[in-house]
């Protein structure tokens, strides 16, 4: 009988305890949605892959259906890996909706904006030529992102650095309108600017304008300018805060942002002066041609003088001398590039940084520069990308 009630007492249910309700798994979606929870929203064309390919944009947010997240929810179910990511996305849009540029603050109206990984981008131009074609607002925009960013992976591997290694994303605010571009430049940036004013630093910054003596109404004119400019600003806000371009260091300075200018286009043409803001001058913004055949003829020390000397003094013929010596570096001494900059940071002359990470003095530095130009420079330059 002991044994009997026993058996009872197991299988009676025990009210005392409450009923183990079944969890619901989230991460998988249903038959639908082919178990994603979410799909690609179809309302961004041919833009879908640039939009991935940033943090924020401005215009992308404004989408009904996705809310710049890029996917639209199941209709039949509210879990899934992808609806896992349009909640982590929307909350980061939100974020970055809450923030404005300054800019538009400035102005008290919405202005279009993109944040990248390494940049801030913002632009008012409603039209623009792309070779046979127009880009708008939104494609520029991407256009600019694309290619900055392109040129910024280069910079990353080559100066070894991490997007913490930032004081900031570089600001770059390309305006139409030449009254806003001044605006910013004295309230924001706190001087006067010709067609375009840098700032550099903890927090750096570009304000450009299109017009006739300025940028010109020319896609690939501008994104070409974004990438030259958005150069100079991160390498003044890598590793250490500090402008060289003011210590004897011009030829690094200027060389490094038209370097990676020509790399992504085969043509330079921004100087970064006021006299000579863009388009191509010097040897048709073709160099390597030119300076093969330059070095060739002339057999004057060079380095000497273009060590010294900062880069707003840089004559054009002496931007492509930079240019060349940058490149040198590059192909064969990729190593000394950060502790280079350091060093031009910490106002160690270039004779010092020679010895030290090129293991040559000045003379000997500019020997195996001219040789290795006379060995590798083509006797005719690629061609250059007409359009972004």
């Amino acid at each position: 009988m002991i044994f009997f009630a026993a058996i009872a007492l197991a299988f009676c249910p025990q009210l005392d305890e409450e009923e183990t309700k079944p969890e619901i798994d989230i991460s998988v979606g249903c038959k639908t949605c082919g178990f994603m929870g979410a799909e690609d929203c179809d309302n961004h064309g041919r833009l879908f892959e640039a939009e991935q390919g940033v943090d924020y944009c401005w215009i992308s947010a404004q989408c009904k259906d996705c809310s710049g997240t890029l996917l639209t929810d199941c209709i039949k179910c509210e879990s899934g890996p992808l609806y896992i990511k349009r909640q982590r996305e929307l909350g980061k849009q939100e974020r970055f909706s809450e923030s404005t540029t300054q800019p538009a603050t400035l102005f008290k109206r919405e202005l279009p904006r993109i944040l990248s990984k390494h940049f801030d981008i913002c632009a008012t131009a409603k039209k623009m030529k792309n070779g046979s074609k127009n880009m708008d607002t939104h494609q520029l925009m991407h256009a600019m992102a694309t290619e900055c960013e392109a040129s910024a992976t280069l910079f990353d591997e080559h100066f070894q650095a991490q997007p913490h290694n930032y004081s900031n994303r570089a600001r770059l605010w390309y305006f139409t309108d030449e009254k806003d571009h001044k605006e910013v430049c004295v309230e924001i940036l706190g001087s006067n600017g010709g067609t375009d004013l840098k700032f550099y630093g903890v927090n750096p910054a570009v304000s450009s304008f299109s017009n006739g003596y300025g940028l010109g109404n020319d896609a690939l004119e501008v994104v070409r300018n974004a990438v030259h400019v958005s150069i100079h600003l991160m390498l003044s806000s890598v590793h250490q805060v500090g402008w060289i371009g003011n210590k004897k260091a011009g030829w690094f300075d200027v060389g490094a942002a038209h370097w990676y200018e020509d790399k992504l286009f085969a043509r330079i043409a921004t100087y970064c002066i006021d006299e000579a803001n863009s388009g191509v001058h010097y040897e048709n913004g073709k160099w390597r041609a030119a300076m093969k055949k330059h070095l060739r003829k002339n057999k004057d020390y060079i380095l000497p003088k273009l060590t010294q000397l900062t880069s707003g003094v840089l004559e054009e013929e002496q931007h492509a001398l930079a240019w060349s010596l940058y490149d040198y570096v590059v192909a064969n001494h990729p190593d000394a590039l950060k502790p280079m900059l350091l060093g031009y940071k910490n106002n160690v002359e270039s004779r010092v940084l020679f010895k030290k990470h090129l293991e040559m003095n000045i003379m000997q530095v500019e020997g195996a520069w001219r040789a290795w130009v006379a060995e590798t420079y083509p006797v005719k330059d690629p061609k250059t990308r007409k359009k972004v």
